[in-house]
């Protein structure tokens, strides 16, 4: 007989959903005022302890969500618009 339990998975959130909420939780803090330049993606990576392609997923994710504005063309930085919806 076999005496193995098996736990129910525990919900994870991936590393670009913690991203996203960091970035936002700076937007909505004050860090970085509404259509004030926010750093750069290797800046981001480096501050938040991830991965520069976790930054420019979660960048790229907030940019659909019109919580940021990215200009190409003119480096990897974005603009933060508004906190419209979580």
């Amino acid at each position: 007989m076999n005496n193995r339990f098996t736990l129910p998975q525990a919900p994870r959130r991936s590393l670009v959903d913690s991203t996203i909420e960091l970035i936002r939780d700076q937007i909505e803090g004050g860090a970085w005022k509404v259509g004030e330049r926010i750093p750069k993606e290797q800046e981001l990576a480096e501050m938040l302890q991830v991965g520069r392609n976790t930054v420019r997923e979660a960048i790229r994710v907030l940019s659909h969500g019109q919580v940021l504005e990215v200009r190409q063309g003119t480096a990897p930085m974005c603009e933060p618009m508004s906190i419209r919806s979580r």
